[in-house]
């Protein structure tokens, strides 16, 4: 790091690099400590990309306080160094004097809620800071926590794009966040509101998800089947996603949404799973309507070659044919006509109905 650090500030031949990308190189507090010294002179770096490495508190605490004299850094990407709160306090003093930082990644550093709001803070406290862009990603922040960091960023900032998805926010508060937005009348993009303009009900009633599928699929040949295949209707969109491992499960976990124009095409996809329609290249998959979690699968089950167990599903006298009929502990029992002296597994028949082994209708 010590040679990095020389070659940006070499009085005999002056560099003039605007990007500094040393991701994932295990740098530490000294390294961290080398960069510093020329942070605070260096005067055309805009680009610096620190992410993965092992800063920690100090070398974080360090890279704060150069920026406090740098007035040309305008991307900062602290992105995975053990920050922790005391770093992100440091930040803060950064945050209310440079007005020069225009996006910073402080995501997963363990900052929790004092964290943020100590970001917050900082940002409050400058009226020229012109940050426009943060990313707090995996910090474990709460609820409670957000609510204070947008009270701020709303009123007290140029800010206009937060990340903040994977942290422990329920779903009612990220509905409130999204009504809070519209009421404030600015603009911000929120990573985690993503989801929720696909919540949207007319939306749900216009989509299906299939599962299980794998790479073999594409949007373009999911929206040829149901749409130029099987005539279900126009389709929108496709959206692919990658669900949770399954433990045991050597296959990828991969699903699909499939919005179409209108809500009729679903009741058509639906008839395509109860054909045992639902194949592609050989990969048989379900389809759902939007909204369930899988809980009634449309895809009917493949048929019994046991003639034994084929009608266990009958009820009432139209279980086979006119006669009449169900399935008792796996064997077929045939309702009989008044008088017939025919048994069925050893019992005597008692008139039209259904029969049992002990003779009761």
């Amino acid at each position: 790091m010590e040679l990095v650090a020389t070659c940006l500030d070499n009085p005999i031949w002056k560099t003039h690099i605007s990007r500094l990308n040393l991701s994932g190189n295990r740098i530490t507090k000294d390294g961290a400590k080398a960069l510093c010294e020329v942070l605070k002179t260096q005067g055309t770096l805009r680009y610096l990309d620190l992410s993965g490495n092992k800063l920690g508190v100090a070398g974080c605490q360090a890279i704060a306080k150069a920026l406090m004299n740098n007035t040309t850094l305008r991307y900062l990407n602290l992105y995975s160094n053990q920050m922790d709160v005391d770093g992100a306090r440091c930040l803060r003093d950064t945050l209310l004097v440079n007005d020069t930082l225009e996006y910073i990644d402080v995501g997963s550093n363990r900052l929790r809620d004092k964290g943020i709001l100590a970001i917050a803070e900082g940002i409050k406290g400058n009226k020229t800071c012109a940050l426009k862009g943060i990313s707090i990603r995996y910090n474990f922040v709460t609820d409670d926590g957000a609510d204070g960091f947008f009270d701020i960023v709303l009123s007290n900032s140029g800010i206009n794009k937060v990340f903040i998805k994977c942290n422990n926010l329920s779903e009612p508060y990220i509905s409130n966040l999204e009504k809070q937005l519209k009421n404030s009348k600015k603009f911000v993009y929120v990573d985690c509101l993503e989801k929720m303009k696909y919540l949207d009900q007319e939306r749900l009633d216009r989509s299906v998800w299939i599962s299980p599928i794998n790479t073999c699929f594409t949007p373009e040949n999911i929206k040829a089947f149901f749409q130029d295949t099987h005539e279900c209707g126009l389709v929108l969109e496709v959206r692919m996603y990658h669900g949770k491992a399954v433990k045991g499960k050597p296959s990828s976990n991969m699903y699909a949404i499939v919005e179409f124009a209108h809500v009729n095409s679903v009741a058509r996809a639906l008839r395509v799973a109860s054909k045992q329609l639902s194949n592609y290249l050989g990969q048989r998959f379900r389809i759902y309507k939007a909204g369930t979690a899988g809980l009634g699968t449309v895809a009917a089950p493949k048929a019994s070659k046991n003639p034994a167990t084929r009608h266990a599903g009958a009820r009432g006298r139209g279980g086979r044919g006119d006669r009449g009929g169900r399935a008792i502990r796996g064997r077929f029992v045939r309702a009989t006509s008044r008088g017939d002296s025919n048994r069925t597994r050893g019992t005597r028949s008692r008139g039209r109905g259904y029969v049992n082994r002990r003779g009761r209708r």
